[in-house]
């Protein structure tokens, strides 16, 4: 999509608790996605315009300073 909705953030030690370890190594992903213990995940690149950068490099130090990860809720469940 040409935009990313951000309406959701967890704190990544709590969303380390709720998905298998597995969602978190990049090794484990046979091309954007894996299942573990029937939960799927999902790994993808977001690219950002020229216009944005900084905009986005203010995010991602925001998130990394306070641990948080974006959650994106799919509608249909991964399948």
């Amino acid at each position: 999509p040409p935009n990313l909705d951000i309406n959701h953030v967890m704190g990544l030690s709590d969303l380390k608790k709720k998905l298998p370890e597995a969602a978190f190594g990049k090794r484990n992903y046979t091309g954007n996605e894996v299942c573990f213990q029937g939960v799927y995940s999902s790994l993808y690149e977001v690219e950002i315009s020229n216009k944005d950068q900084q905009k986005m490099d203010q995010l991602v130090e925001n998130l990394k300073e306070k641990d948080l990860a974006i959650i994106k809720y799919l509608r249909d469940q991964g399948v």
